[in-house]
This record gives structure tokens, C-alpha cells and sequence, in this order.
């Protein structure tokens, strides 16, 4: 078999490289300089010549983080077959005290992408859950409203900063806009003038405050233009979420760029298990307990579907999800009511999947009128 394997470590300084062949159980490193691809075209050349391989296919791997789906596409430029590894699903001894190294890491990396690249049916061997790699186009897309997610919590942030410093001279304000022109002739809890410094910080601090909220302002003003200006695929998706009563542009947004807009999923568990919201059991012989959702998707959709689930049981009062939750905590409190919300979290998320790419509409839902 000419092919030619690569499994990369990465850091913000230094790329470990290790190649490997099936012919060979010898498995060359390199480390490089982060991002200098003259000498990792170098070091491919290296391994080429070592292994005695003539224009080998080469397969790639390294595991999705922080540093994103770049390397991937420069990888895709230069030949490879590159594919992005879930960590969770390289192996690890299970000791309590185990050795790990990069180049341990490494060798974990090779073995799995060669059992992934060789179609390994036996089921004692562990295959890598590989990542969908979005488009450069899909990635931009996504900033607008993590952008607005980001915006509003510092504008949180400053907001409770400026209430907190006025709450410990005496004075409560529950808006605060306007006060800018105010703070020079605001008085504390006793009548006297707030000090010069505290001042300076709190026109300081309320500048920052503004300036964010006009960002957040122009932001949501762009983002309902192109919703309903831009006559994309995306923005007809998200129309379509909005026919959906209880879901309004904003969800439909985030819905459609952070998933529907560019991933795919096979059948109903692969959506469900996305958001993150699938039980996790722990059975063995006769102890058995449930140690909650697995948080392992997408968290910021993990939340989005807890919240359009509420709104789904006030909106949507005659859907067979709705009567399902409504049936299951009549007579219950609220931690069962906190634990369904979940559970309905999971299902509402597969009925949207179907809804958006197949055109099922949720059983007994009601479509807003045109």
C-alpha cells in the first residue's frame, strides 16, 4: 500500500510531526516551527525519501481545538486527506497515574488514523470520531451573532460593575441610561459628592457601556437586514424557522448558521446527540445511575433548545411535544419539570432537523400566517 501517514501535535510555537507507513512499524517525528510550511513541505519530503515510498497518498490528522479548521485547509492545498479528531475519542490508559507526552499523543493519533483510513470492523479496536469541517464562508458566517453573544455580556458586565460601585456610595439605579450627564451632580447615601476618582472610573466605565450598546444596536440592525434582504439558502432557512410560531429571527439565526446552514447529520440520534443533551447511564452488574446529559455537542446550541423548548410549550400548546411534556409533569414538581424541559430539549431539536430538511412540520404545530 503506498500510503503515508501524519498525525500532528500542536501548539502556539511548535508543530510535532510523526509519519508512519503500514509496511513499517518505525514512526518518523519532526518538530517545526508553527505555521512554517517550507519546512514541513521539507519534512514530508524527509519522510517520503525514509520509507522508500514513490507519490504516496498521503492521510493526515490532528485533533480539532483551538486552533481551528485552518491547518486543515493548508493541509488540503498541499495533497493530503486531512481529517480533524474529536479528543474525546483518542484512547488513554485508564490508570490512575499514566504517562502522556506528545509523542505519546503521536503514536495514539497514527494507530487510530490507520484503523479509520483501513475500515477496522473489529470491535475491539476504538475508531476516531472525526469533525465536520465547515467552508471558510460557513465560519464567517457565524460571527454576527457570536459577536452580538459577546457584545451583550460585556455590556452585562459594565452594567453590573457601574450599579455595583453606585450601590456601595448609597445610590440604586435599576436604568442607566443617561447617566452620563449625572454623575458630576450625583450625590451618595449621605448627601455629599462622589469623590473625584470614582468619578473619573464611572464616566469612564459608562462610555465603554455606551459604546458597546450602540454596537449591539447596529449589530441587530444588520442582522435583520440580511434576513430579510440577503437571498441566500441560509436566509430562506431561516424564513422558514420563523413560519414555526414561538421561534423568532434570532434563534432561527443562530439555528441556521451554527448548524442547518452547513452540517449534516445521518439519521435521528446522530442530531440528537449534537446538542449535547443525550443521557449518560452507568450500569454495571447490579449499581446503575445516571449521571446526567453528556454536554459533549454544541453548548451554545445546548442552551438555545432549552430556551425554545419553554417557549415551545407556551407557543405551541396543541403539539404532540408539548402534550407529551405537559403529560409527564402534571403531577410532578419542578425538578421533574427541570429534568423533561431537557428531554423535550433533545426531541424538539431531531423535529426541527426533520422539519428544516425534510419540510415535516412538528406534529400538531401551528404555522404563523404569511
Amino acid at each position: 500500500m503506498n500510503k503515508l501517514y501524519l498525525s500532528l501535535e500542536l501548539s502556539s510555537k511548535k508543530w510535532k510531526l510523526g509519519w508512519s507507513c503500514l509496511e513499517s512499524r518505525r514512526m518518523k517525528t519532526t518538530d517545526i516551527d508553527s505555521g512554517d510550511w517550507a519546512a514541513f513541505d521539507a519534512s514530508k519530503e524527509a519522510a517520503i525519501s525514509t520509507f522508500n515510498l514513490t507519490d504516496p497518498r498521503i492521510i493526515s490528522c490532528y485533533e480539532a481545538g483551538r486552533d481551528g479548521f485552518w491547518i486543515h485547509r493548508g493541509l488540503e492545498t498541499r495533497g493530503l486527506v486531512n481529517l480533524v479528531i474529536d479528543s474525546a475519542s483518542i484512547e488513554v490508559d485508564r490508570r490512575k497515574r499514566h504517562a502522556k507526552t506528545d509523542s505519546i499523543d503521536l503514536k495514539s493519533m497514527n494507530t487510530l488514523l490507520k484503523r479509520h483510513d483501513n475500515d477496522a470492523d473489529d470491535f475491539t479496536f476504538r475508531i476516531p470520531q472525526v469533525a465536520q469541517v465547515p467552508t471558510r464562508k460557513d465560519e464567517d458566517d457565524r460571527q454576527l451573532h457570536r459577536q452580538l453573544e459577546a457584545s451583550k455580556k460585556r455590556r452585562t458586565s459594565l452594567s453590573n460593575t457601574i450599579k455595583a460601585l453606585l450601590v456601595g456610595q448609597g445610590v440604586k439605579l435599576d436604568i442607566l441610561s443617561g447617566l452620563g450627564k449625572s454623575i458630576d451632580t450625583m450625590l451618595n447615601g449621605n448627601g455629599k459628592p462622589l469623590g473625584q476618582v470614582l468619578k473619573a472610573r464611572l464616566k469612564a466605565d459608562y462610555a465603554q457601556y455606551e459604546l458597546v450598546d450602540q454596537q449591539i444596536n447596529q449589530l441587530h440592525k444588520l442582522q435583520e437586514k440580511q434576513t430579510k434582504e440577503a437571498a441566500t439558502t441560509k436566509m430562506a432557512m431561516v424564513k422558514q424557522f420563523t413560519n414555526l410560531r414561538g421561534i423568532g429571527t434570532k434563534s432561527a439565526w443562530i439555528l441556521v448558521m451554527e448548524v442547518f446552514g452547513w452540517r449534516s447529520f445521518q439519521y435521528r440520534r446522530q442530531a440528537g446527540s449534537y446538542t449535547g443533551l443525550t443521557p449518560t447511564p452507568r450500569a454495571s452488574g447490579d449499581l446503575s445511575r445516571e449521571q446526567g446529559i453528556s454536554k459533549a455537542g454544541n453548548a451554545r446550541i445546548r442552551w438555545l433548545m432549552v430556551e425554545l423548548s419553554w417557549l415551545w410549550v407556551r407557543w405551541q400548546p396543541q403539539s404532540k411535544l408539548s402534550k407529551w411534556f405537559k403529560e409527564r409533569t402534571e403531577h410532578s414538581g419542578k425538578r421533574m419539570r427541570r429534568l423533561s424541559i431537557v428531554a423535550l430539549a433533545r426531541k424538539l431539536f431531531i423535529a426541527l432537523w426533520r422539519y428544516i430538511t425534510q419540510g415535516v412540520v412538528p406534529q400538531g404545530a401551528t404555522l404563523t400566517p404569511a
